[in-house]
């Protein structure tokens, strides 16, 4: 025990002494010890003098709260079947450590989808802080984003009634605006140029049209022409006029189609010869009223032009 702890003890023997001194003066023996008579004013002094002391010493035992636990280890009781949730800190990792996987477009997006959603899954994602579940919530949409117009540019390219120019120009719209903020992989890309330089071989080496104005639905023609050029037709009878641009002799096939009913009206092919401009102009009477479409196909039965009309 260290000598502080004895103090109080002292104080308050003293201060009893002194007490008994000056109440009753002195001028007796405790065995070998001779205490002898004091006056009237050191009696007085000596009465306050002793409670001082008892007051200080009873003053000194009176417990305080412990300033210092560091050397002190609290031991909690912890159920083994609670669930234990990650710190905040393992998932933080995680997140920095799948930043320089994103620029890895090596990775598929499949791939990394699946390690955001680890991340999002994880009982611990709650604890995270604003800024990380907001940067793997906004990955995970990217990368769903860029998957699904992947899956709707394949879809319009597979499409047999798309025509080889609405292709070319649906994968060049896709390189210029939507896709400017997805995540793409080198194999994507390559797929995509791949598509489009086979596109642009089959128009170069098939027969085609220059422009929207090279395939109209007309009232009449004349001089080879078209003549009052319209999709509202209060006739049966409608003309189709085209200007088609062959590297060589080839062939070319109209079809009218009836899109209420889905069926199919007229079918004929055409024999035209290498030219930069051969016109050609059919017509058909048709009997029955509502919406109509006339596509051209190449040698190769691609679609190269569609035009809608409306009979009355």
């Amino acid at each position: 025990m260290e000598a502080a702890s004895y103090t109080p003890t002292i104080l308050l023997g003293v201060g009893i002494l002194s007490v008994f001194l000056g109440v009753f003066g002195g001028g007796f023996k405790i065995k070998e010890i001779s205490i002898p008579k004091i006056n009237n004013i050191s009696r007085a002094m000596g009465a306050v003098f002793g409670l001082a002391l008892i007051v200080w010493s009873q003053v000194g035992t009176i417990k305080m709260p412990d300033s210092d636990n560091s050397g002190k280890t609290d031991i909690v009781d912890v159920d083994p079947d609670t669930e234990i949730t990650p710190p905040p800190g393992d998932l933080t990792s995680k997140v920095d450590e799948l930043k320089p996987l994103w620029e890895n477009t090596e990775i598929s997006n499949k791939d990394i989808s699946a390690e955001y959603l680890k991340i999002k899954n994880d009982a611990g994602f709650e604890n995270l802080s604003l800024v990380y579940k907001s940067e793997v919530n906004n990955k995970i949409e990217a990368l769903n984003a860029s998957d699904n117009l992947l899956l709707e540019l394949d879809k319009f390219l597979t499409d047999d009634l798309n025509t080889l120019t609405g292709k070319v120009e649906y994968i060049n719209k896709f390189f210029s605006e939507e896709s400017k903020n997805l995540r793409l992989s080198p194999k994507a890309k390559e797929e995509l140029d791949k598509n489009k330089a086979n596109l642009l071989a089959e128009m170069d080496n098939s027969a085609r049209i220059g422009s929207a104005n090279d395939f109209l639905t007309c009232k009449s023609i004349v001089n080879k022409n078209c003549s009052h050029s319209t999709s509202l037709f209060k006739t049966p009878k409608v003309w189709v006029w085209v200007k088609v641009q062959a590297p060589q002799n080839t062939e070319v096939t109209l079809k009218w189609v009836n899109l209420d009913s889905g069926d199919e009206v007229n079918s004929r092919t055409y024999t035209i010869q290498k030219s930069t401009g051969y016109r050609l102009s059919a017509s058909k009477s048709l009997g029955t009223t509502g919406k109509y479409e006339v596509r051209l196909f190449n040698k190769k039965s691609q679609l190269i032009a569609k035009k809608q009309f409306e009979v009355s």
